[in-house]
């Protein structure tokens, strides 16, 4: 990306219905990207949900179960299960983003490239940045306004995301947009990414928690108190957690094409690059 010059102007319903429109015409695709990381999804959930079951079998309060989980003995496991999900993450979203942005269809068998690793490290950097806010937020609340101080963490966590937003579709491509160049790019864009975020986020999860209600109704006729029926439910969550972020990506996908004057979805051959 040499340089970013301003492209044409978001606007909110147009960012979700195309990103709703990206998902039903490559819903096959999505499936394809969603099976290598809701394999990874559903056995870190599966690590937590056996260990969980078995302290509310001792009568463990939430508080304690909390303690455990965080406790210095499953510090070094928590981290382990974050880049898990990191990993598991960024395969499904480097794929979709270069779908959306350079129509390449993902494989099921990702190939792991430069821009995962470039994607993987943003990602971590960004949930450094978010965790130092929300450490700070809530050593704050226990001398202030609790409410207010978290009020103030999530709006900063939820602003600097979207101003470093760009920076996520540059990294998918491998393409270089440094956190000054995403600043700029979303310069008077940042409030119509988050209504399209929120625009697109609450139909999607309306819908899969009434598909999930039906699904885990089925799941418990068929397969009550098996095992197989348990991770079937494990599985169903897993896939169901990717499809927001899958409208989240369409929507960010855009808004870079857009914003970095892109005219549209190119060959990977042609690259895509700001004007």
């Amino acid at each position: 990306m040499s340089g970013v010059q301003g492209g044409a102007p978001l606007r909110a319903v147009e960012l979700v219905t195309e990103s709703f429109r990206t998902l039903g015409k490559h819903w096959r695709d999505c499936l394809v990207a969603l099976a290598v990381p809701s394999v990874i999804d559903t056995l870190v959930r599966g690590a937590f949900t056996q260990e969980i079951q078995a302290m509310q079998q001792q009568a463990m309060t939430t508080e304690q179960v909390l303690e455990q989980l965080v406790g210095e003995d499953n510090l070094l496991r928590l981290v382990a299960m974050l880049l898990v999900n990191i990993i598991a993450i960024t395969l499904f979203a480097v794929s979709w983003h270069r779908l959306s942005l350079l129509g390449e269809r993902p494989r099921l068998l990702p190939r792991i490239g430069s821009e995962h690793m470039r994607f993987a490290l943003l990602s971590l950097a960004l949930i450094f940045v978010t965790t130092l806010l929300a450490l700070s937020g809530a050593t704050l609340a226990a001398s202030a306004a609790a409410g207010f101080v978290i009020l103030i963490a999530l709006i900063l966590v939820v602003v600097i995301y979207l101003k470093l937003s760009m920076m996520f579709p540059a990294a998918a491509l491998d393409v270089p947009c440094s956190v000054a160049q995403s600043w700029s790019m979303t310069k008077g864009s940042t409030l119509t990414l988050f209504w399209a975020i929120v625009l697109g986020s609450i139909p999607m999860l309306l819908i899969l928690m009434i598909v999930g209600m039906v699904i885990s109704q089925v799941i418990g006729a068929l397969f009550s108190g098996t095992a197989l029926g348990e991770w079937l439910f494990l599985i169903v969550q897993a896939i169901f957690s990717y499809l927001p972020w899958a409208i989240v990506i369409g929507i960010v996908s855009l808004a870079y094409r857009k914003l970095a004057g892109q005219a549209g979805p190119r060959t990977r051959q042609g690259g895509v690059h700001g004007a």
